[in-house]
């Protein structure tokens, strides 16, 4: 019975083992295909930081079982040595790519530029449930641009108010605008992605009828006095339907914007607009890409869509940042990317006090300040 015993723990050990690298590998997996197919989405949307380290202590608490009770067992475990050490290697590289990759546990914080060398910009998908604690909240940080997605029925007065005499105050294509640098143009489109299975984790059913082809604008910022010149800014909401390849996804919002007949067009008080000079097709290129991108953080699909434009966290942000759901975030979907001109010397999710996405700050500057 007693080598029974120890026989029925090697096995409990090689099973543990065995679950742990199979997460492992699904992991690694969703890491390298990241959602260049459909199928790999899913696996690349496993968080990092639940996964890695339970499966990493799954493994390695089941290898240490095998091997303790090999002796009294009498089972043989040398085929077992070989694939041990492999999931030992497999293990340290899951846990530096998680630290220094997913979490930038050893990066460090550039030297911030004096407030009026930069642009601080704060994104936020409330969605719905907004609750009456984020006009103070955001008022506190100083912003420079505030975007809230999307527009609704809110006390708008004192965060417009909050923002200054001179700020421009649109209600767009669903998005609230405030912003202190003028907008000297702007322009506005349908993205026209085709709807899927209408798979929507936020609903009690988890399906909707609604459908969302996901929207874009895009703004023309008069920033002489903080970068000598004028910063264009893109808005972006995409569909948040899970059953949608995020690649196809993107190659259609990405394609829109390319296609599009976006007359520019100058605001006018609150809401109010005025045809601007010329016509142009697609949007300007961007200093700076902002929304609610409805993809986690360091996905493929997203180079289709911001091109060469650098990941705002990648360059500023620490530890763990997560932006869906809003009360126990896991997912980094609301994201911002930086133009090849500036920097992101600071980026962050904001706890706003309700809404069903966490908020994003994103302080940006040259490269090289004046």
């Amino acid at each position: 019975p007693r080598a029974m015993g120890f026989r029925l723990l090697v096995w409990f050990g090689r099973f543990l083992w065995l679950v742990g690298v199979t997460a492992l590998a699904a992991w690694a997996t969703g890491r390298v295909l990241s959602d260049r197919w459909q199928w790999s989405q899913y696996l690349l949307w496993i968080p990092s930081v639940l996964i890695v380290p339970g499966a990493v202590g799954a493994a390695a608490v089941g290898i240490a079982l095998a091997r303790l009770s090999r002796r009294e067992s009498g089972v043989r475990t040398g085929l077992f040595r070989p694939f041990a050490a492999i999931t030992a290697l497999l293990g340290v590289v899951a846990v530096w790519t998680t630290l220094s990759v997913d979490l930038r546990f050893f990066s460090r914080a550039g030297e911030a530029p004096p407030p009026d060398q930069r642009l601080r910009v704060i994104h936020w998908n409330a969605s719905d449930d907004i609750g009456v604690r984020w006009t103070q909240d955001i008022l506190d940080l100083h912003p420079d641009l505030v975007v809230i997605n999307p527009a609704s029925n809110q006390p708008w007065g004192p965060i417009i108010q909050g923002m200054g005499e001179g700020a421009t105050v649109m209600f767009l294509h669903g998005f609230t605008i405030i912003s202190k640098p003028g907008v000297t143009l702007m322009g506005d489109i349908s993205l026209r992605v085709e709807p899927g299975e209408g798979i929507d984790p936020r609903q009690k059913s988890g399906m909707t009828s609604r459908v969302d082809p996901g929207r874009a604008v895009w703004l023309q910022l008069d920033t002489r006095a903080q970068f000598g010149r004028s910063f264009v800014v893109w808005l972006l909401d995409l569909p948040s339907d899970v059953s949608l390849p995020r690649r196809q996804v993107t190659e259609e919002a990405a394609r829109a914007i390319a296609e599009s007949d976006s007359r520019p067009r100058v605001p006018k008080g609150q809401g109010g607009f005025e045809p601007g000079e010329g016509a142009r097709r697609g949007f300007p290129p961007p200093d700076l890409v902002i929304g609610d991108m409805n993809i986690p953080r360091g996905s493929a699909s997203l180079e289709r869509l911001t091109g060469g434009l650098r990941n705002a966290y990648d360059q500023a942000g620490h530890g763990f940042v997560a932006t869906w759901p809003s009360r126990s975030p896991m997912w980094h979907l609301d994201q911002a990317f930086i133009g090849s001109g500036y920097r992101a010397t600071a980026y962050a999710a904001l706890d706003l006090g309700g809404g069903t996405h966490r908020g994003q700050l994103v302080d940006v500057a040259l490269h090289s300040p004046r």
